[in-house]
């Protein structure tokens, strides 16, 4: 039970609420560097221009909506973002912008894509990725990304990266993840 209460969404919003007031977008996000934020920013805009139906999107775990300056505007035309996190929320200011967990979200809506990058790597258990990414790929009509520091044996002995396959996503590794610029070391996709 106490591992589960740490990786509660109230545990990750105490985790980023005395981070809020400071100045780095990268640094009130909890990325290592501007650098590694940048790079997962870049990879997940690269990966949406794989496709030209993509217009709307709904960013989880957005922090301040910074990767909308990374996005291709002619491309994404409808931008949503929603973070666990009131005092991120608060502090990015922005109609856009909602604070809202992916597990409870229920908007009027669907989305294009819905991705997340890093949301998961703050020591939040397997079946809540899971949990977490099956109710992110019900939002979404096209497809769902998520970029995640770690997959492993875990979860009743299984490989995680095999679950996800079963469960119908593709797993790409980076295994240089840091040392060739991926801010992530895995890349989670699903399409419709």
């Amino acid at each position: 039970m106490l591992y589960e209460n740490y990786c509660s969404a109230k545990h990750v919003s105490d985790l980023y609420k005395h981070s809020a007031d400071r100045i780095e977008s990268w640094n009130r996000s909890n990325w290592s560097t501007k650098e590694n934020q940048e790079n997962g920013f870049n990879q997940i805009a690269s990966i949406l221009t794989d496709f030209p139906d993509v217009h709307s999107v709904l960013d989880v775990g957005c922090g301040d909506g910074r990767i909308i300056d990374f996005l291709d505007s002619d491309q994404i035309t409808d931008y949503t973002g929603i973070d666990v996190t009131p005092e991120i929320v608060t502090f990015a200011n922005k109609p856009y912008i909602l604070h809202a967990d992916i597990k409870s979200f229920q908007p009027n809506r669907t989305y294009d894509a819905v991705f997340a990058i890093g949301s998961f790597n703050l020591g939040v258990p397997f079946r809540d990725v899971l949990a977490a990414l099956e109710a992110m790929h019900n939002l979404s009509t096209i497809v769902t990304i998520c970029n995640i520091s770690y997959l492993e044996i875990g979860y009743h002995g299984k490989d995680e990266r095999q679950m996800l396959r079963d469960e119908g996503y593709t797993v790409i590794e980076h295994p240089q993840s840091f040392s060739n610029g991926y801010a992530d070391k895995y890349t989670i996709i699903k399409l419709h």
